[in-house]
This record gives C-alpha cells, structure tokens and sequence, in this order.
C-alpha cells in the first residue's frame, strides 16, 4: 500500500477515536472534517484515491450525515479526476449491461421502498459482476436502469444529467468492498455470448435459464426479451 494512502487511513483512524470523546465540540468536529478534507486532497490525482479503503474509513467516522457526504462527494470527485488522468483503458466498457438484468431482479429492485435503495441494490449487484471502473457510455446506461427501476420516465436532458451525475457520485459511495470477480474490460453485447466465453461466470450470477429484460436507453422503459 503506497504510503500516500497509509497516511490518510491514518488520519481516519486517529480522527475517529479523537470523535468519540466526551468533551467533543462542534468546532472540533469542523476542523476534522477540514483536516480529513485537506488528507483527501493530498490523494488528488493518484491511482489510490480510487481505493475503496477511502470511502470505508469515511464512512466509519462518527459525523452527520452531511459532513460525512461532503467528504464522500470530494472523494468521489478526486477518484473520478484521477481515473481521467491515467489510461483510458482503465475504463470499462459495460454499456450492453442493460440486457444482464433479469426479470426477477427487475423486480425485487422495483419493490424495494425508495430510490436510494434500488439504486444501491443495483451498484452492489454491478460491483459483484466485477464493474469498477465504468466508461462514460456505461454510467448512461446505469443511469436508464436507475430511472427504469424508479418509474422515473419523462424526464428532460437537465434532469437526465442531474441523475447521471447522483449515480457516478453513489456508484462510488455504495461500492466500496472488495471485488471478487476477475477485471473484464468489455461485456459481451448479448448474455449468450458472455454464457459461452466464461459459463461459470455465467451461471454462477444469473444461473441456469435466466430470463433477461432489456432497457430501452431512448425511452427509459422496460421491454421483455427471450
């Protein structure tokens, strides 16, 4: 682990127990959020900053959920600039990823009691298919499974961008664990393609004859396919 890294789960670790005393005062608090702040900013422009121990040491500190989200927001902006600078082959290309949802977890995703859980529930399921690094093209096709999930149909370009920019800041604030799954740069455009190149893959997270929905991108709306 570089040491840059070292330094900032350092920092978290300190802060926290720092947090948890008795005689803590809101200042206090302001000026650890600053110092954590300032801890983010020495992570800018490195591959570290992409690291999901970022957001997990965030997350264990004792704050509101409104300094906590600043930082994860700022951690999520510095990662996403960081990734811009390293190669563009880092990012994956995962656009097909609308025709990898079956019709059973459509539908427990829509069931579930708000928007920010379905979104979670898909950004979980994403990241254990192995997607950590998605292209542009694939936050778009995230953002058409979101808004397909929520009802949310009608929506203008403003709204559309306003809600791909909340899935890149929550892809990274959900999916911060570990990755078991190999790295996969491109998924295969059709599920019957990826069942024959990696079948354990395959059937490990979709199973034996899954039935798929399919995204209309242009329409936002849900459209069976066998």
């Amino acid at each position: 682990m570089a040491q840059v890294l070292q330094n900032f789960l350092a920092l978290c670790e300190a802060t926290q127990d720092f947090l948890k005393r008795d005689d803590i005062t809101a200042e206090n608090i302001k000026d650890n959020v600053d110092n954590i702040s300032q801890g983010l900013e020495r992570l800018r422009g490195r591959t570290e900053s992409c690291s999901p121990e970022v957001v997990m040491a965030i997350n264990a500190l004792p704050l509101c959920a409104e300094s906590r989200q600043f930082l994860i927001s700022k951690s999520s902006t510095i990662a996403s600039e960081s990734l811009a600078l390293s190669s563009k082959s880092a990012f994956q290309d995962w656009s097909s990823i609308c025709r990898y949802i079956t019709v059973d977890f459509a539908e427990q995703t829509r069931s579930l009691g708000n928007d920010s859980e379905r979104l979670r529930k898909l950004v979980l399921f994403l990241h254990q298919l192995g997607l950590k690094y998605p292209s542009e093209s694939t936050f778009q096709a995230i953002t058409a499974l979101h808004l397909s999930f929520c009802g949310l149909t009608g929506k203008d370009s403003a709204q559309k961008k306003l809600m791909n920019d909340n899935v890149k800041s929550d892809f990274r604030r959900f999916s911060a664990t570990e990755q078991a799954e190999q790295f996969m740069h491109k998924l295969p455009l059709a599920p019957e393609e990826l069942q024959r190149r990696r079948p354990a893959f395959f059937q490990r997270h979709f199973g034996e004859s899954p039935v798929f929905v399919n995204i209309d991108v242009g329409q936002w709306n849900l459209v069976l396919f066998f």
